[in-house]
């Protein structure tokens, strides 16, 4: 039975945005493989997490996947610097994360930071990586009409690019 380690912010409890397909994919790999969750604690939409919960890490298994929730920075209000502190405070939190070596990582995109941190593992670990795309960020920081979009899109571009670029594999969630 082969290992995957799979990058993506939002997980279950998570119930919408992309965290239901996500956790459906983790669930469904698990039956047939070893898989680990490398996620934050869960925050959307609300924009916030649990005032209780004080953790920075937390370790469980849903229906056969090990998840690894990592704190990060939920801003409860849009901004592009904000926006940006968010992915990075996930991409620094979640690289720290320790998962077994797999045969395979995937990112799930958005966040940034999911695609980022499958490039950056399969690197350490010298295995394949494939990105699931629900929504490029580059796109919808250009259009947010949040200040700073516009130099936020230029460089979230230059950084989805480079995660791209070197995945075996590349699945689109869109209905069109």
């Amino acid at each position: 039975m082969g290992g995957l380690v799979l990058y993506g912010i939002n997980y279950a409890p998570e119930t919408t945005g992309i965290a239901p397909y996500t956790t459906a994919l983790a669930e469904h790999w698990a039956e047939s493989h070893r898989v680990s969750v490398v996620t934050g604690f869960p925050h959307y939409p609300a924009w916030r997490t649990s005032a209780n919960d004080r953790r920075m890490w937390a370790h469980e298994t849903r229906n056969g996947a090990r998840v690894l929730r990592r704190r990060h920075y939920v801003p409860s209000r849009q901004s592009a610097l904000r926006r940006a502190a968010y992915e990075a405070s996930f991409l620094a939190s979640g690289a720290l994360a320790r998962c077994e070596r797999p045969d395979a990582v995937v990112g799930v995109v958005p966040s940034l930071s999911g695609g980022v941190l499958a490039r950056l593992a399969a690197a350490r670990w010298h295995v394949p990586y494939g990105l699931i795309i629900q929504d490029l960020m580059a796109p919808a920081a250009a259009q947010s009409g949040i200040s700073g979009g516009g130099h936020a899109a230029r460089v979230t571009a230059v950084i989805e690019r480079w995660a791209l670029r070197r995945a075996q594999s590349v699945a689109i969630v869109s209905e069109a």
